[in-house]
């Protein structure tokens, strides 16, 4: 009879820990230690710097830049993973925007530029974040489940035990 029990408690404890269990998925936040690239200042006008900067890479890694598609230089990381570029806009892209793209093959990040003429207004497009999606599901309501689990098991347990020296 205690094996039957015993039986039927794991297979219940197997079945209600599957079912609880969520899969991955894609989750957006800060997962600490993440790649940036960005803009320092994002909107110039022809003539005018921005400074481009990444950090978060692999360390004194080499780190391909492109613009809108186009190779524009590589740059060897720090220790730190970082490293900072200046880039000086000399004419106006046809939709006022470059899109800056840096990989280091691990990590491939965008940022986004807007050119301005003086006598020209646009609307910039919503800014990258620079970071990257987090994978994975938050399971603290599993491991509660988990620990619920493993209280009735111990329970289980020890009702048994008493039980049979009882008898």
């Amino acid at each position: 009879m205690r094996r039957v029990l015993l039986v039927v408690t794991t297979l219940f404890s197997i079945a209600l820990l599957g079912a609880l269990a969520s899969p991955a998925s894609a989750q957006t936040g800060d997962y600490g230690g993440g790649a940036t690239l960005v803009c320092a200042p994002c909107t110039i006008f022809v003539g005018e710097n921005t400074t481009v900067t990444g950090t978060g890479y692999l360390p004194n890694a080499t780190v391909t830049l492109t613009i809108d598609g186009e190779f524009w230089t590589t740059v060897v990381t720090d220790d730190t993973g970082s490293f900072s570029l200046p880039f000086r806009a000399d004419s106006r892209p046809a939709d006022g925007f470059l899109t800056f793209v840096g990989t280091d093959g691990t990590n491939t990040l965008t940022t986004v530029v807007e050119v301005l003429d003086r006598s020209t207004t646009t609307t910039r497009p919503a800014a990258s974040s620079g970071s990257l999606p987090r994978t994975g599901s938050d399971a603290g309501g599993l491991v509660r489940v988990a620990v619920v689990v493993l209280v009735l098991g111990a329970g289980l347990v020890l009702i048994s035990r008493r039980t049979q020296r009882a008898s």
